[in-house]
């Protein structure tokens, strides 16, 4: 059973959703892991992850998105999922979440347009040292920020790691691309795109990417 928001902006009532992110989570997530969805939605990931994992973390601070997503938990009777109505980001503060008018699935802190305020903190301190397996993240170009608040996690647990990485996108919320990268590989990750993008490559093309330790 699964709630939809208005738009169906995921379109998970007509067309599978991001296949390969769903098998990436089937295959690394075990019936130990603790696994952390960071824009988690309405909780699509988030559930998937459920199904296998041993505790699941879902962040989603837009209020519609959040309901929903604690909506969905219940619906499918899962006890091993927290939801938390914040977003993450490298300190603990108010920002704005500026609203894409016809999808719930385009909001953003680094867009401009009818905003709201939302509450961000980080994962270190949010976990506060607790064993983190596996992370996917995927909020609009906010990505390299909620990286450098997660800097302690990733070093002591090198969970496996799910994310979306948009390079204009990147630079807008004040972080280097080229940084982004160089913290997985100085932690001794390897690097594999997910499914490289259609058509011409740019710096505001979509990319998805599994970092393994």
């Amino acid at each position: 059973t699964f709630y939809l928001d208005p738009f169906d902006s995921l379109a998970l009532s007509y067309i599978p959703y991001e296949l390969e992110i769903t098998a990436l989570i089937q295959k690394y997530v075990t019936s130990e892991s603790v696994a952390v969805d960071i824009g988690a939605n309405i909780g699509y990931h988030a559930l998937t992850a459920a199904k296998i994992a041993k505790q699941v973390v879902a962040f989603e601070p837009e209020p519609t998105n959040y309901q929903l997503l604690k909506k969905n938990i219940e619906a499918n009777r899962f006890s091993n999922v927290t939801a938390v109505q914040k977003g993450l980001a490298d300190r603990d503060c108010e920002l704005t979440l500026h609203l894409t008018p016809d999808s719930a699935g385009g909001h953003s802190i680094i867009d401009k347009g009818i905003g709201i305020p939302i509450t961000l903190t980080t994962l270190d301190e949010f976990m506060g040292g607790h064993r983190v397996d596996f992370i996917k993240m995927d909020i609009e170009g906010a990505e390299g920020l909620a990286l450098k608040g997660m800097l302690r996690t990733l070093e002591k647990w090198k969970p496996v790691v799910i994310s979306e990485f948009r390079p204009a996108n990147i630079r807008k919320s004040g972080i280097d691309p080229d940084w982004f990268f160089k913290v997985f590989s100085d932690l001794g990750y390897s690097l594999t795109e997910i499914g490289a993008p259609d058509g011409k490559i740019t710096d505001d093309t979509t990319h998805n990417y599994l970092f393994l330790p």
